[in-house]
Parts: structure tokens; C-alpha cells; sequence
């Protein structure tokens, strides 16, 4: 019988857990008007998009690729879905991810060029402007929010597995990288959706601005978290 509070492990990903981290990304957006648009989950050049953006990001220096995990058996069964269910096993098995970018900012540093999102970049099967558009958008949001002086972790992304979502995935990730930026006596800065917003406003995070996409039906929020020197 699944757990409602299932015990969640931590680690930092490896290039082995690509797979499963690609079908936890493809699953958890799937029904979301950008993915719907832009990364439709039916196309195998969404899937390959996605599994070779992660792979390019696990051995980046000052990016933790953090990969949560729990018992299969306190992982409930869900409705049928693009993205395969977690391997029957009885060992632990991934059902969320997350990236957190630790950015030591430099004191006096210049403004640098924006850097700009091309359409060229993303699968040809859906709408690469609507994906330019909006990555974009959470790129400039974070330059306006964090100068290039501010050192700071950067939440760039945080997924669960849809059937493992409430059971304390997305609190565990957050825990990793909040924890770090405190012992740091970093701020923190994320783009939120609507749904996510609850669960980073717990962990002390407060939106500085909004974006709304009307194409989309989504707002987005720029939010950060004050620093907390040395954990106080």
C-alpha cells in the first residue's frame, strides 16, 4: 500500500537516470498549453529535446542535478499517460528532479548582453516561438531581479512524477538547494507557475514581479528569497 508520507531520498543525478528523468519532465507538462504547443508528448523529437538537454546539464560545474527518490511500493498506480511509470523494482526508484545553479555574482561586475533564446533551438515539431518567447521572458526576469553582482542559487527547474506529486517530493528538492543558499547566506530566485507558487511561497519565497502570457492562459512569477546568513 502506497505510504502518505513516504521516505525521500536525495542524490545527485547521473548520466544513467537521464531516461527516467526525461519521462518525469515529458509527464509532469505534458498537459500544460506550452508543452501542449511547443513539446507535444507524442513526438519522439520532444523526448530526445529533453534527454539531451539534461544530459548536457549533470556535469556542469556549480549545477546540482538533484534526483528524489522513494520505495516503489509507496508510489500509487495513475491514469494511463505519455510518460512510463517507474520500473518495478524493490529498490528505491526516481520520481522527481530537480536543478539548482549556485551563481557567485561579482562585485562591480558590468551589465553583460542578454542572452537571446532562437526559435532554432527547440523541437520543429511544435511552436518554437511561443518556447523562445517564454524562456526568454524568465531569463530577462532574472536579470532585472538579480544583478550580475548578486551571488545567488537559481531554482532552473524542479519536476515530480505526476503520481508521486503531494507525498513531499517538491519540498525535499526545495529543502536541497534552500539549505545550501543559507549556509552561503545566498538569495534564492525562481519563475513560478500559478499551481507552483504555494509550495515556494512556504519556503520563504516572495514574487518581486509577474509576467502574464495571455496566449498561453499563464502567469508566471519572479520570486525571490532573502538570504539567511549562515542559517540564522
Amino acid at each position: 500500500m502506497a505510504s502518505a508520507n513516504p521516505t525521500i531520498t536525495l542524490r545527485l543525478a547521473t548520466h544513467d537516470d537521464v531516461p527516467t528523468m526525461t519521462s518525469i519532465q515529458v509527464g509532469a507538462f505534458e498537459h500544460t498549453e506550452l508543452s501542449q504547443r511547443s513539446f507535444p508528448s507524442s513526438e519522439p523529437e520532444v523526448w530526445a529535446y529533453w534527454a539531451d538537454w539534461i544530459e548536457s546539464k549533470i556535469d556542469v560545474l556549480d549545477t546540482h542535478m538533484v534526483v528524489a527518490l522513494i520505495s516503489p511500493s509507496d508510489l500509487p498506480a495513475g491514469p494511463d499517460s505519455s510518460s512510463p511509470a517507474p520500473p518495478s523494482t524493490c529498490s528505491p526508484v526516481i520520481v522527481g528532479w530537480a536543478r539548482w545553479v549556485r551563481v557567485a555574482g561579482t562585485l562591480g561586475a558590468p551589465e553583460t548582453s542578454s542572452k537571446v533564446f532562437s526559435t532554432d533551438v527547440y523541437p520543429s515539431c511544435g511552436d518554437g516561438a511561443a518556447a523562445a518567447h517564454f524562456f526568454q521572458t524568465a531569463h530577462n526576469a532574472r536579470r532585472r531581479v538579480m544583478s550580475a553582482a548578486t551571488s545567488h542559487w537559481f531554482l532552473s527547474m524542479i519536476v515530480t512524477y505526476p503520481h508521486a506529486q503531494r507525498k513531499g517530493v517538491g519540498s525535499a528538492l526545495m529543502q536541497y538547494g534552500v539549505e545550501r543558499a543559507d549556509e552561503d547566506g545566498w538569495v534564492c530566485y525562481l519563475n513560478a507557475s500559478e499551481d507552483g507558487k504555494p509550495l515556494y511561497e512556504r519556503f520563504g519565497f516572495r514574487s518581486a514581479e509577474q509576467t502574464s502570457f495571455d496566449d498561453l492562459g499563464q502567469v508566471m512569477y519572479h520570486m525571490k528569497r532573502e538570504a539567511t546568513a549562515n542559517g540564522a
